[in-house]
């Protein structure tokens, strides 16, 4: 069996299907009725505003560096970096025994 794959490009826009639950494909169209709006339109521009709120959030964990760094913390046990995930996320029962 040999697939075809094809893309269309218009104005600087590829084509793209995609499936909606009925629910959001009924609420999409009522919108784009009411704005006197195309479908595509609409969805592009909710994806637009999606991805500004997306790219507006620090996904870095730069804030949560200078955070941890402002507590000043000193110490900890000695055996933290053989057991980060016992201390970090309590994903073990016993920390293991240093060698």
């Amino acid at each position: 069996m040999t697939a075809v794959y094809s893309s269309c490009i218009i104005q600087g826009m590829i084509r793209t299907q995609l499936y909606l639950p009925e629910k959001e494909h009924k609420a999409l169209r009522y919108i784009a009725r009411v704005k006197g709006q195309s479908m595509a339109e609409l969805v592009r521009t909710f994806i637009s505003r999606g991805l500004e709120q997306d790219s507006a959030t620090d996904t870095s964990g730069q804030a949560t560096m200078r955070a941890l760094a402002a507590l000043k913390l000193k110490g900890g046990p000695a055996d933290l970096s053989d057991n980060l995930d016992h201390y970090l996320y309590g994903l073990t029962d016993q920390p293991e025994k240093s060698r």
